[in-house]
C-alpha cells in the first residue's frame, strides 16, 4: 500500500503484515483522510517544542543504528527480527529463515595491531568475533567498512557456498596484515562447505599453503547441526565432529565440512 500526501507525493510503502493483500481482497482502491474543516491542536510552548524536536532529530541521526538503516535499509533488522521469531517467511507461517545471514548485510570490522590496548563497548545488540594471530607488524588501527568486503560464491551443485572475504591478500591487498586472514562462509543446508577436501600442513605453493585454521560455527536453526570430518594424512587419523552453534574447530590438517 503506497502512502501519498496531500500534494500527491509518495511518502512510504506499507509492505509488511499483509495490509495490501487485505485491502485488495476487499476491493478497496484507496483510503482518503480529508482534513477539511479540521484544526491542528495548538502547541503550548512552540520554541521549547522546536528545541526538543532538533535535539531528538540530532540524537536519532547520530545513533549507530540509524547508520545501519541508512546503509542496509530494513535488512539491518533481519537478525533481530529472526531472533524474536518475527521474520515472516513461508507465507507468514514461520517467524524464522535459515538464510538470514545472506540478507543481513556485510560485517563491520576493525584491525587492531599487536601490542594495542582496547575496550569494546556495545551501544546496541551486537555479535563480535575476535580472531587473532601473532604479528610484529607496526601499523595504525584501521576500519574495514562493509564496502570493502568482497562477496561471491564457491563451488557448484551440493558443494556451493557463499562467502564474505573480510581481510585477505586477494581481495584487500591494500590493507596491511602480517598473518591474519578473516572471512565468512554461508553454506546452504545439506551442502559441503570445504569441498574438495584439502589441507594446510606445509608450504608447497601453488599446491598447498601452510595455515592454522579456526572455524567458528553458527547453525540456523539454533538446534541444527553439521558434520566436520577431520583426517591427518600422515598419521592416518580420522575424526568426525558434530558442529553446532558456537562450537569451534582449530586445525592445520585436512578437514571437510
Amino acid at each position: 500500500m503506497q502512502n501519498i500526501d496531500k500534494d500527491r507525493i509518495p511518502s512510504r510503502i506499507a509492505a509488511r503484515g499483509g495490509l495490501g493483500a487485505v485491502i485488495g481482497s476487499k476491493g478497496l482502491e484507496a483510503i482518503v483522510f480529508d482534513h477539511a474543516g479540521g484544526q491542528k491542536p495548538p502547541i503550548v510552548r512552540p520554541e521549547a517544542f522546536k528545541m526538543a524536536q532538533k535535539d531528538y532529530t540530532k540524537s536519532v541521526l547520530e545513533h549507530q543504528q540509524s547508520a545501519s538503516y541508512r546503509d542496509y535499509g530494513t535488512a539491518a533488522m533481519a537478525h533481530m527480527s529472526d531472533g524474536f521469531g518475527g521474520l515472516p517467511t513461508r507465507n507468514f507461517s514461520s517467524g524464522h529463515v535459515e538464510d538470514v545471514d545472506d540478507i543481513s548485510g556485510k560485517p563491520h570490522s576493525v584491525y587492531i595491531p599487536a601490542k594495542s590496548k582496547f575496550t569494546i563497548t556495545a551501544d546496541t545488540a551486537v555479535e563480535i568475533a575476535l580472531p587473532s594471530a601473532p604479528s610484529d607488524l607496526e601499523v595504525e588501527p584501521y576500519l574495514i567498512e562493509p564496502s570493502k568486503v568482497a562477496t561471491g560464491a564457491w563451488g557448484a551443485a551440493n558443494f556451493k557456498r557463499n562467502f564474505h572475504q573480510i581481510l585477505t591478500l586477494a581481495s584487500q591487498p591494500e590493507l596491511p596484515a602480517r598473518r591474519l586472514i578473516v572471512g565468512e562462509t554461508f553454506t546452504p543446508s545439506g551442502n559441503w562447505s570445504t569441498y574438495p577436501p584439502h589441507k594446510h600442513q606445509v608450504d608447497d605453493l601453488p599446491r598447498e599453503a601452510y595455515h592454522e585454521e579456526m572455524y567458528f560455527f553458527k547453525v540456523s536453526p539454533n538446534d541444527g547441526f553439521g558434520i566436520c570430518h577431520y583426517y591427518n594424512e600422515e598419521a592416518k587419523r580420522k575424526i568426525s565432529l558434530c558442529a553446532i552453534t558456537a562450537s569451534t574447530c582449530c586445525r592445520a590438517d585436512t578437514i571437510r565440512l
